[in-house]
């Protein structure tokens, strides 16, 4: 009994004025948390990856590549670009 005491009195000084309910609280908030921010992360990384180029090709010379959504020129001759994809 003594020893069983003895490790709460120590368990009790580690854990400052929290209880244990209120650290498992805490760490069960901390643990949603990184989960909620990963899965931000993830969907902007893809969102990043596939939302800015898109496959063209010229009117003027044929060329065929990717180029920017927001630029729609040919990069060789200059002329305007038909999206393909």
């Amino acid at each position: 009994m003594d020893l069983i005491q003895d490790f709460l009195s120590k368990l009790d000084h580690y854990m400052g004025p929290f209880t244990i309910k209120q650290w498992g609280l805490g760490l069960l908030a901390i643990g949603f948390a990184l989960q909620i921010y990963t899965e931000i992360r993830r969907k902007l990384e893809a969102n990043a990856a596939t939302g800015s180029t898109s496959h063209a090709k010229c009117l003027g010379c044929g060329w065929r590549g990717k180029i920017s959504k927001f630029h729609r020129t040919c990069p060789k001759c200059g002329n305007i670009v038909t999206r393909t994809r």
